[in-house]
Order: structure tokens, then C-alpha cells, then sequence
């Protein structure tokens, strides 16, 4: 169950650097130049991982509960700006 957590933190990290190879991806199918959205490229992008890690977590036949695998992939996702707000309240 942990692994799927962290798996799920993995894809949720990985989605914005996966953005320019899932529109590459999706260009390639269709013969024909896409214009998403920064918004709708990114949510995109973060389905696509998260369906990714869902495979590979059933693949590896782990008993995970949904909810983790969808926070651990919030956490991974906002993973930054996470950060940033702890370490602002902790160098008060």
C-alpha cells in the first residue's frame, strides 16, 4: 500500500515534465497541431500519469485504496508550492 503512495507521488511530480511528450503524443495521432490551453495541457498531463501509476499499481497487484493513490498524486502534483509554504511558516 505504501508503494502505491509513492508511486501515485511519483506521477503526480512527473506530470508538468510529461506535458510536452503527451501533446507530441497527441499531435502525432491526430496529423494535426493542437492548441491547448496551459491549464487544460497540465490536467491533461496529470491524468495521463495518474492512469500510468493506476496500471502499474494493478500490474504489481497492490491492495491500494483509492484515496491514496489520488493524494499521493495531489501531494506529488503540488508538491512544490507545498514546500514552499512550510518552510515560510517555519522560518518565522
Amino acid at each position: 500500500m505504501f508503494g502505491a503512495f509513492l508511486l501515485s507521488i511519483a506521477a503526480g511530480y512527473a506530470s508538468p515534465f510529461a506535458r510536452p511528450f503527451i501533446e507530441q503524443t497527441i499531435e502525432k495521432v491526430l496529423l494535426d497541431k493542437v492548441d491547448f490551453e496551459e491549464t487544460q495541457a497540465l490536467t491533461l498531463s496529470f491524468i495521463v500519469c495518474m492512469l500510468a501509476a493506476s496500471i502499474l499499481i494493478v500490474l504489481f497487484q497492490v491492495n491500494a485504496a483509492p484515496f491514496l493513490v489520488i493524494f499521493g498524486g495531489a501531494i506529488g502534483f503540488f508538491g512544490k508550492q507545498i514546500a514552499g509554504v512550510v518552510m515560510t511558516q517555519v522560518n518565522k
